[in-house]
């Protein structure tokens, strides 16, 4: 086991010291290897990597993002910034470290993280809830790919990716058609004539970490008719379909 911990460490150097600055280093589940070895994962982090995310790292430092809690990309809500020592799941408004959760999912119609003949793939339809309950509820999305044996990606998995690239942009890309934002507990918006959307997003500033625990949207349609959305976390971003 101590020799492990070396091959560990001497590995851990070299891949975050010879391949340029890294956005996110993911280890799965945890960092123990062996007892008393997290102390030096965390510590050659800040020293070679101090600016890369760490997924489940092994100290709460600044850095941390946790899992989100499973792996089907349909988390529950809510789902908040802070957690209790970066523990993995929905997070908690109390928590005593900021560190947001990500969704890790597959598009495989199941389970399946590496490519193997014939497995389906999720439908588009089931790959946008996925948006809305990872991207639009506060999480970071990460969405795997799987080369065939060839090292390439097959031409099916391909168009999925585009098709849902092209959703997402289609969605929300543009400006929306009525905004605000502010400093306050209570935010208005008008419109002189009508207007029909799809969607609302909110999005809470949270450069002194995430202070929103409950709030509550209403919207005067043509009808008369007030329709309500109101919820718990909001975090970087909560995003919600209505119909129009």
């Amino acid at each position: 086991q101590a020799l492990y911990g070396k091959i560990v460490l001497a590995q851990l150097g070299e891949l975050w010291s010879k391949y340029g600055q890294l956005a996110e280093i993911w280890f799965d589940g945890d960092c123990t290897t062996v007892p008393g070895i997290s102390q030096q994962i965390a510590e050659l982090q800040v020293t070679l990597q101090p600016h890369a995310i760490a997924f489940q790292g092994c100290s709460n430092n600044q850095n941390n993002i946790r899992w989100v809690g499973t792996e089907s990309g349909e988390p529950g809500y809510p789902l908040w910034s802070t957690a209790q020592d970066c523990a993995f799941g929905q997070g908690s408004p109390t928590g005593n470290v900021f560190c947001p959760a990500e969704t890790d999912t597959v598009l495989a119609a199941f389970d399946t993280w590496f490519w193997r003949p014939g497995v389906p793939l999720r439908s588009l339809s089931d790959l946008q809830q996925v948006y809305y309950d990872s991207v639009g509820q506060n999480t970071n999305l990460l969405l795997n790919v799987a080369p065939n044996r060839t090292g390439t990606v097959d031409v099916e998995a391909a168009d999925l990716y585009a098709q849902y690239g092209s959703w997402i942009a289609g969605c929300f890309s543009s400006q929306p058609l009525l905004q605000t934002s502010g400093e306050g507990t209570v935010f208005y918006v008008s419109s002189d004539t009508p207007v029909t959307f799809n969607h609302i997003v909110i999005s809470e500033d949270q450069t002194h970490g995430e202070a929103v625990t409950e709030f509550f949207v209403a919207a005067t349609l043509l009808d008369g008719i007030t329709t309500v959305l109101s919820g718990q976390s909001i975090g970087n971003k909560l995003i919600r379909p209505v119909q129009p």
